[in-house]
């Protein structure tokens, strides 16, 4: 036996909850079980054969999800994927099919447009995959290699390190698809430290934008006709002696 909290245990494989007379079981085999707030005996349980995540309210198990993701804020949101493995969305509105616990452990039923509009748009405020500690989330869903977040915030920090990736950087393309989030925010970060913004930013974003997409569509292209495609040591001198050219000459 496993005690987690006053409300729920494991037997073995088998969840239960105390409702204040007797143990009950909570209907399913949990490998693993995670308390949120013994005192709202709210629980999320990792389902044992299919790895289903479950949201437990008094010992009663809701709809299954394939991910619980923990907020920095102390909020849990629940989400079915797609087949790209980003949250689903409920239907053409773009809404994604969550539940919400709040930093006071409420549950939310609501549902929200994105993970961003309850999360923020920060690197800082990427959602800890539950029972994976590996995976993290993005604020546009992407779930990618926790490893790789210090990364993303110096892309965060300086938007045009996104360009310093290598070819083998993008196969991983939630990897690349959260550099471009962060790129994103890191400007929108820069406009908002602005006292005005003068137009020529507005237009190194749009070309920086523009590159971005170019160099995104270029090197998968490059990875589809040889997936074993390395940055090489000829072209990153290469590289130098070009952007060296350019700014001699500027």
């Amino acid at each position: 036996m496993k005690t987690y909290s006053k409300k729920y245990r494991k037997m073995g494989n088998r969840a239960e909850f105390f409702n204040g007379e007797k143990w009950v079981d909570c209907g399913l085999n949990f490998d693993n079980l995670y308390v949120i707030d013994e005192h709202l005996e709210i629980a999320i349980g990792k389902e044992l054969e299919s790895g289903q995540i479950y949201l437990i309210i008094q010992g009663q198990y809701d709809m299954p999800y394939n991910m619980c993701v923990e907020t920095k804020e102390g909020a849990y949101l629940f989400a079915s994927l797609n087949e790209d493995g980003k949250p689903k969305s409920l239907s053409a509105d773009g809404k994604w099919y969550m539940y919400a616990v709040d930093a006071k452990n409420n549950v939310i039923g609501d549902q929200f447009a994105t993970y961003q509009d309850y999360c923020g748009s920060r690197p800082l405020d990427y959602g800890r995959v539950l029972f994976n500690d590996k995976m993290a989330i993005d604020p546009e869903g992407n779930i990618i290699d926790a490893n790789k977040l210090d990364r993303l915030q110096e892309i965060y920090d300086k938007p045009t390190d996104f360009f310093s990736l290598k070819k083998e950087d993008y196969t991983d393309k939630a990897f690349i698809n959260a550099a471009t989030v962060a790129a994103k925010n890191g400007i929108r970060k820069d406009v908002e430290n602005f006292k005005s913004v003068p137009q020529a930013y507005a237009e190194w974003v749009e070309n920086f934008c523009s590159m971005v997409k170019e160099t995104i569509e270029t090197t998968y292209k490059t990875l589809e006709a040889n997936p074993e495609s390395k940055t090489t040591d000829a072209e990153s001198d290469a590289a130098k002696k070009n952007i060296e050219n350019i700014l001699g000459g500027f």
